[in-house]
């Protein structure tokens, strides 16, 4: 089941193209953009229509107010890919489709699965699963969805097999590192880093390694190459305030892959792999 929001606003706009370099949206600003499934809840979606063609009382959706307030949602994954048509036709006040649908149903967690489509012709751009894992704030562990919800779910999810992205470790004979302090406009309504932070931690590295000529197969600045898939694994929260390292290096699976790892006194918050083109984009 599929619900489709038309992004005619300035928000979402501004959110994709105020973050252009000449002719490239950055990846975290793409990132943003998935993001606007918080006004577009799949979830709440489905359930609001089905309850709308039974003519009977859906469950609520998660963290709403028959929760407990101490019960959030947060990201544990993210897997995304971009279509060269993205940057192909690119531009600013491109109207968009964002189509949004329930990914795999577990034990506390929740998958969306997104598809950003150009208006014009229903083309998919690109393509995003987001996985939240539901936690009890205070006691910081995990919360299980009630039988009920996770029933009427499984109904309407389109995977069977939930979203596994394996951790990374950067290699100790050879990576570059990359200190960070997260400032405040680096954090969410949750008050910890957003997601999308995260990724620009990783370019911003990315970014000093090129310039110091680090990487072997990866020649030009990283933020003028177009992205064809990130993945992220979420491991430990982040605060305003905090020193984290970044480390970066060339993946051996894939010579067009940068891996990193994000730390926080050796403890590891996010990693991620990102895998680009061999050539900057026109701009």
């Amino acid at each position: 089941m599929c619900f489709e929001a038309p992004f005619r606003g300035t928000k979402v706009q501004r959110q994709l193209f105020l973050s252009f370099l000449p002719g490239l949206p950055t990846i975290w600003a793409i990132s943003r953009l998935f993001e606007t499934t918080r006004i577009t809840n799949p979830t709440l979606e489905v359930m609001k229509e089905i309850a709308r063609r039974t003519g009977s009382d859906a469950p609520e959706a998660p963290r709403t107010g028959s929760d407990p307030p101490n019960v959030v949602g947060v990201m544990r994954a993210l897997n995304m890919h971009i279509s060269p048509l993205f940057y192909e036709r690119a531009r600013f006040r491109w109207p968009l489709v964002l189509c949004n649908r329930v990914g795999h149903v577990g034990y506390s967690s929740l998958s969306n699965v997104q598809d950003l489509k150009d208006e014009a012709d229903g083309q998919i751009v690109a393509t995003s699963e987001r996985l939240v894992v539901f936690m009890d704030k205070v006691q910081g562990k995990t919360v299980e969805l009630p039988e009920e919800r996770k029933d009427f779910l499984r109904t309407v999810s389109s995977k069977e097999t939930p979203l596994r992205i394996d951790p990374l470790e950067p290699p100790k004979a050879k990576a570059f590192n990359f200190d960070v302090n997260v400032k405040a406009s680096d954090t969410d309504h949750l008050y910890h880093v957003n997601q999308a932070s995260w990724l620009r931690f990783c370019l911003d590295c990315a970014a000093a390694a090129t310039q110091q000529g680090f990487y072997g197969n990866v020649q030009a600045d990283p933020l003028a190459l177009p992205v064809r898939q990130v993945e992220v694994l979420y491991s430990a929260e982040g605060f305003a305030g905090d020193n984290l390292t970044v480390s970066s290096w060339e993946s051996e699976e894939d010579d067009a892959t940068l891996c990193f790892s994000v730390k926080k006194q050796d403890k590891q918050c996010t990693s991620c792999a990102i895998k680009f083109d061999a050539e900057p984009q026109a701009g």
